[in-house]
């Protein structure tokens, strides 16, 4: 049963986003690829393990997020900011 292991990490569990991986966190995602052809997890996840134990296998998603109306968000941000500074 060849096939596919999408990395899947407990965020809650590991904390902040600038934690390393442990040992244990990389084992565990290896022992459950086991047979299969390719391990795939985010670009942000795949920085944070040390590539020295990874193999051929492992592949890096780029996700990505657009958010409708964020240049009007920001210039609104701006101009709030803008009215509330103090004057020098």
């Amino acid at each position: 049963n060849r096939g596919i292991l999408l990395g899947n990490t407990n965020h809650q569990r590991i904390g902040l986003l600038t934690d390393a991986y442990t040992g244990a966190d990389l084992e565990r995602i290896t022992t459950a690829a086991n047979g299969k052809d390719l391990i795939i997890t985010t670009e942000k996840d795949l920085a944070r393990l040390d590539p020295k134990r990874l193999d051929e296998r492992w592949h890096a998603l780029r996700v990505g997020m657009d958010i409708e109306g964020l240049q009007t968000m920001v210039e609104e941000i701006e101009r709030r900011a803008q009215e509330r500074r103090i004057p020098r």
